[in-house]
């Protein structure tokens, strides 16, 4: 044989080996490329998931932050109103408290004693009987209403203890 025939026969040789293994080539290679891509998918997917977590934790933040401010709005009007509620309670108290005091009752009972002189003055006195009779019923009109603040004035501080106690309970 001759050397041309010899390469023909070689290339022929090597032809049918390439054919037979082209299928495993292309397998494998096949295979490679399904997996890289594969790999390249999940790659992908991991940085989408992470770009989402990342808004999400965004918006979680930022959600925190509006319900912080939500939250000190509420307690300063909370503590708005509760210092309202106390003014409009001390005016309440101002109003339904007793409009006299202890100076006044002082006031009727010395007022009461100075009649009591003026009717022992003038009951000495010829034709002073009607001034006598009405300085002695004014005397007694003015003891009575003495007596009524006086009772009024030793009620008013166990009311006031009970309305504040009714209030901070």
């Amino acid at each position: 044989m001759q050397t041309s025939q010899h390469i023909v026969v070689a290339l022929s040789a090597l032809l049918i080996l390439t054919l037979a293994a082209l299928p495993y080539l292309v397998c494998v290679v096949r295979r490679r490329a399904t997996e890289s891509g594969f790999a390249a998918g999940l790659a992908q997917h991991e940085a989408d998931h992470a770009i989402r977590i990342a808004a999400l934790n965004a918006d979680a933040d930022a959600l925190a932050k509006e319900r912080l401010d939500e939250q000190r709005t509420h307690a300063r009007l909370s503590e708005q109103r509760l210092a309202l509620i106390a003014e409009l309670e001390a005016r309440i108290m101002s109003y339904t408290g007793l409009a006299v005091s202890r100076a006044d009752y002082e006031h009727l009972k010395n007022a009461a004693e100075t009649l009591r002189l003026a009717r022992n003055t003038w009951q000495k006195l010829q034709g002073a009987e009607p001034w006598c009779k009405r300085a002695y019923d004014e005397c007694q009109g003015i003891l009575g209403l003495a007596s009524r603040v006086h009772s009024e004035l030793r009620k008013a501080p166990a009311i006031a203890a009970t309305v504040k106690e009714c209030t901070h309970a």
